[in-house]
C-alpha cells in the first residue's frame, strides 16, 4: 500500500477546521475517484456579536468571493477516502498525484510540502462598515422583509430604510471593509452610508 501524510486544514466528516498541526494518513489506493481536487476554505463573521467564525470549503470560487474573503480564503486541496472527506495543505493537487503514483512500498508515509510554509495565516477580523443599497421596490414591510432574506449572511445588525421614493428604495447596512455585499439582481451597493 501507498501512504502520504499532509497537514490537516479541515476535517469534513466534523466540519471542523483545524490549524494545530496534525498530520493526517493518506492511503492512495483508497483516495475516491473525484478526488484529489482544488478547494478552497471560506472563513468569515456571521450576524452576532462577531466572535463565531464560520468555515466553509468551495470547489468553485468565483472573483466575487476572492473580494468578499480576501486574506480570509484559505487554499488547500481535498481528499476523501470513503465517506470522509478533508482539505489537506499541500503545494498542489500534482504534488498528491506525484506521491501517489510512487511505487507501492510498506515504507513510513511521506509528509508532503505545504503550501503555507510558515502556517496558515491568521483569521483577520474586517473593520465594520457602511453600505447603501438601492433597490426597486415600494419600501413596504414585505419588501423589507425580503431585501433582508436576499441579503442574509451578507450584512448584520439592523437593516435601515434610508429612503422609498418613486418605486425606489435605499437601504443602509453594516457590513465589513472588504466584505461588500453582493449585489442581487439589478439593486445597486454602494460603499458608504447613504445621504
Amino acid at each position: 500500500m501507498n501512504l502520504i501524510s499532509a497537514y490537516l486544514i479541515y476535517d469534513g466528516r466534523t466540519n471542523s477546521y483545524v490549524d494545530n498541526g496534525t498530520v493526517v494518513t493518506i492511503n492512495c489506493e483508497m483516495l475516491s475517484a473525484f478526488t484529489p481536487r482544488p478547494v478552497w476554505l471560506q472563513r468569515w463573521l456571521p450576524s452576532g456579536d462577531g466572535t463565531d467564525i464560520i468555515y466553509q470549503p468551495t470547489f468553485e470560487l468565483t472573483s466575487a468571493e476572492q473580494l468578499q474573503y480576501g486574506n480570509n480564503l484559505i487554499q488547500g486541496v481535498w481528499v476523501q477516502q470513503g465517506d470522509a472527506g478533508m482539505i489537506v495543505d499541500v503545494v498542489d493537487v500534482n504534488t498528491i498525484i506525484s506521491a501517489c503514483d510512487q511505487c507501492c512500498d510498506n515504507s513510513p508515509a511521506v509528509t508532503l510540502a505545504r503550501f503555507y510554509t510558515g502556517g496558515i495565516p491568521l483569521f483577520s477580523t474586517p473593520t465594520e462598515a457602511l453600505f447603501c443599497i438601492s433597490r426597486n421596490d415600494d419600501g413596504s414591510v414585505s419588501a423589507a422583509t425580503q431585501f433582508a432574506i436576499d441579503y442574509a449572511g451578507q450584512t448584520h445588525g439592523a437593516i435601515k430604510i434610508r429612503s422609498s421614493l418613486s418605486g425606489t428604495t435605499t437601504y443602509q447596512v453594516t457590513s465589513f471593509a472588504g466584505w461588500q455585499p453582493v449585489m442581487q439582481g439589478t439593486d445597486t451597493v454602494v460603499a458608504g452610508g447613504c445621504p
